[in-house]
């Protein structure tokens, strides 16, 4: 593919920097050399002798020819690389790495591995013509015919003369030709193979090809590759099995008892040190870590073997060895990354004070493993802090988002707890499946699509209708929704109002000819998509968009009292203030600085449900929310999310568990959640809309179990109404990722601070935005 070169008279307003002149003489080798350059880069201060070199005897005729002093030479020399080229004895061979090029940018292809020099078969096959190496087997004309057709501006003469030197003078050259001649003899032509030992590492060091620009790289010392951070591997292993060395001859005493003690069994003998210490009120600087984490405050001693407190900070990982998966190891190893300072391998079985058989069961405790005992014990928690009404509720969710294996072993278990507010009702066990079906119904589920007729009907199924449904759970919606809209018209203004009346209009009129309408408003971004892809994206190039009813919404009806205030914020939406953006200082934080921010938000400790702080990116607005997370009165809950990749995945056990916890993608939660009583949440999932649960909900947390969270709405018409959240497992198809990720945790993130894009058509009493971030990327 042609491209055309672009050359420095194309651009305006080009930035000179100059280097200065090359006046700096080396003492030693009395080179010159810029200001700037490192005072090796000639003699490397005296180290390397600039020694005479003889130059090589250049055959006279390849002497004239780069001289550049007749005009033969001169046309050889303006196309010297095309000469080159036809000259080649091999071509260029690699692993190209395939995708699909950038559209934008300059043409690159990838290449994996080494590049190596192909030479191929030295004749051609029928169908082809002669390349490369197989053009020297054939005759002196016929070659200077097939290299003047590979670029049609070549002199005949200098081929010929090129093509005279070389067979000459070069050894490959000459043995191809000789080849030739025994073939065109028709004389057999073997291989013989040598009986001697080959060292292929010797042959490869003496074999290696050092370019000109590598060696003098390497000789003035200049790095070859850079470390970014070390890396502490841990061992992993059950108690007294962990690997041993020895040397031959060793008495077996010995070895055990040089052995005995390994970095996984000192580091459970420094967390009860330092245990003991904090219970002494003598903490230090000492803190509780995980096995991982360890390497960043302590380093390794090999000849005391023991772990001592580093006395300066260094970039290290601490990496735990992989083990397959599905044996005790790996539990195990799955328990030592998320337990902090573990004690012994006995204190890694003991969750919320109950000691399990196995770490595989302590793992699933911990909620670290999907498994079905979890809505089990989530149902079972829920009827401890909840009504029944909501149990059942949590039930209707579990079907639909925990996907459980064995439901019907679930509703038999749990069927008296849901029912406990009708233990006077002979049909108490049939009002309990209708309810569920109500409640299944607003997600667009029936139990049908849970379970079979025949287990249905076991609790009264099939006389359903003629039993009564759960009298708490149904709710009069139209009149309920008719006092809300009275509610609402009446706060729309002139332009809200007609687009009101229309879609009203269409929909109590069936006839009527206008029956797809679009709003103009903000809209997203299509991911990773650029300005082509947001345009072809976008819903003007839908072939509906010709039949839709067009409106207009233009009044910001928040601020009708702030005229100049409303003016900033439509030039800023506009573009009228590029390229920068003066914010009024009555409108900028104290001390222009996150804390400060946080501080005139929220400067109630009462009431937080009006507030929020608004950040351009996930990983700011996780940050508020920890920030202030951590200044609520009480005890941090850590939930962990069990994280796998899905099962049709071929390559499903090639991850790391820790790969796949550090994934913070959009729409999912954490992997490590902290959450406090009193925290404010917002919903990630339409787990009950009809109900309030939807997507962007705000709750507050009330009480938090291993596998359900006790909250209460805080907004809209079902605020105050206490609900349960369960986990559940949320699957993300990103396409950045080569697999689909599955995490198994609690739908919610902390509602503090969040993403301006995730804050669209919510309010707020009081906001503020943090601009740490550019903000004005696309749009």
């Amino acid at each position: 593919m042609a491209r055309a070169l672009s050359t420095i008279d194309n651009f305006v307003d080009v930035n000179v920097d100059s280097v200065g002149s090359m006046c700096i003489q080396c003492p030693k080798c009395l080179a010159f050399r810029f200001k700037k350059e490192k005072n090796t880069i000639c003699c490397y201060n005296g180290k390397i002798a600039n020694e005479h070199v003889n130059h090589p005897i250049v055959h006279p005729m390849l002497n004239e020819l780069y001289m550049g002093t007749t005009p033969k030479s001169q046309v050889f020399l303006k196309s010297i690389r095309k000469y080159n080229q036809a000259f080649v004895f091999t071509s260029m061979s690699s692993k190209f790495q395939s995708g699909q090029v950038e559209d934008r940018g300059v043409y690159t292809f990838h290449v994996n591995g080494e590049l190596c020099h192909h030479i191929g078969n030295l004749q051609p096959d029928l169908d082809e013509g002669a390349r490369f190496a197989q053009i020297y087997f054939l005759d002196d004309g016929l070659q200077t015919n097939h290299r003047m057709e590979i670029f049609d501006d070549l002199h005949r003469d200098i081929v010929n003369n090129i093509q005279e030197v070389l067979e000459s003078i070069n050894a490959l050259v000459r043995g191809f030709k000789s080849s030739r001649d025994v073939l065109q003899r028709g004389q057999n032509m073997g291989l013989r193979i040598s009986d001697e030992v080959v060292d292929e590492i010797k042959d490869f060091l003496e074999g290696r090809y050092v370019a000109a620009q590598e060696a003098c790289w390497r000789l003035f010392g200049f790095e070859t590759n850079n470390k970014s951070h070390s890396i502490c591997r841990l061992p992993v292993h059950l108690p007294g099995q962990q690997y041993v060395t020895f040397k031959e001859g060793t008495s077996l005493h010995s070895v055990i008892d040089q052995n005995a003690e390994t970095k996984l069994t000192k580091f459970f003998e420094l967390n009860c040190h330092i245990r003991a210490l904090i219970a002494s009120g003598n903490q230090g600087n000492h803190i509780l870590l995980r096995y991982m984490d360890l390497p960043l405050y302590y380093k390794w001693d090999v000849k005391n073997n023991m772990w001592e407190r580093r006395v300066r900070k260094i970039k290290v990982f601490g990496r735990i060895n992989m083990v397959p998966i599905g044996n005790k190891v790996f539990y195990l190893r799955l328990l030592l990354t998320h337990v902090e300072a573990p004690t012994s391998f006995e204190d890694l079985l003991c969750f919320h004070d109950i000691v399990h058989p196995t770490y595989k069961a302590a793992c699933i405790a911990r909620g670290l493993l999907q498994d079905d005992s979890e809505w089990e014990n989530c149902l079972q928690e829920a009827t401890v802090i909840a009504l029944p009404k909501q149990v059942r509720r949590l039930f209707a969710t579990l079907l639909v988002f925990g996907q459980p294996l064995d439901p019907l072993s679930l509703l038999k278990t749990h069927l008296d707890a849901m029912s406990d507010d009708w233990r006077n009702d002979q049909n108490r066990y049939c009002k309990v499946i209708l309810s569920i079906e109500e409640y299944l119904s607003s997600s667009d589920k029936h139990l049908t699509d849970f379970f079979n007729i025949e287990e249905l009907n076991e609790f009264g199924y099939s006389n359903i209708i003629d039993v009564g449904g759960d009298s708490d759970d149904n709710i009069d919606f139209d009149n309920q929704n008719i006092t809300f809209l009275e509610e609402d018209v009446g706060r729309l203004n002139e332009e809200q109002y007609i687009v009101f009346n229309a879609v009203t209009t269409a929909v109590l009129n069936s006839n009527s000819p206008d029956r797809l309408f679009f709003l103009d408003g903000p809209g997203g971004t299509v991911v990773r998509g650029g300005r082509k892809q947001t345009v072809q994206a976008c819903l003007r190039h839908s072939y509906l968009f010709p039949l839709m009813q067009y409106f207009h919404l233009t009044t910001n009806m928040r601020l009708q009292s702030q005229p100049d205030f409303q003016r900033f914020l439509l030039d800023i939406g506009e573009g009228k203030t590029c390229p920068k953006v003066d914010l009024p200082l009555g409108l900028v934080a104290p001390r222009n600085s996150l804390d400060g921010l946080i501080d005139a938000i929220f400067d109630d400790p009462v009431d937080f449900s009006e507030r929020v702080i608004l950040a351009v990116r996930n990983d700011d607005a996780q940050e508020i929310n920890r920030k202030i997370t951590d200044r609520i009165p009480g005890d941090v809950h850590q939930c962990f999310s069990a994280d796998f990749v899905h099962e049709n995945d071929e390559h499903a056990h090639h991850y790391l568990v820790e790969f796949l916890n550090s994934l913070q993608l959009r729409g999912l939660p954490p992997h490590q959640l902290s959450l406090k009583c009193g925290q404010y949440l917002m919903l990630l999932r339409n787990l009950n809309p009809a109900k309030g649960l939807c997507n962007g909900s705000r709750l507050r947390l009330l009480q938090v179990s291993s596998s359900v969270l006790l909250c209460k709405i805080v907004e809209g018409r079902y605020r105050s109404q206490e609900v349960l959240i369960p986990r559940i497992t949320h699957h993300c198809n990103d396409s950045r990722l080569p697999f689909t990720l599955c995490r198994r945790q609690f739908p919610v993130i902390g509602a503090f601070a969040m993403t301006i894009n995730k804050s669209q058509g919510q309010s707020y009493d009081r906001v503020g935005i943090y601009l740490r971030n550019e903000v004005f990327s696309h749009g």
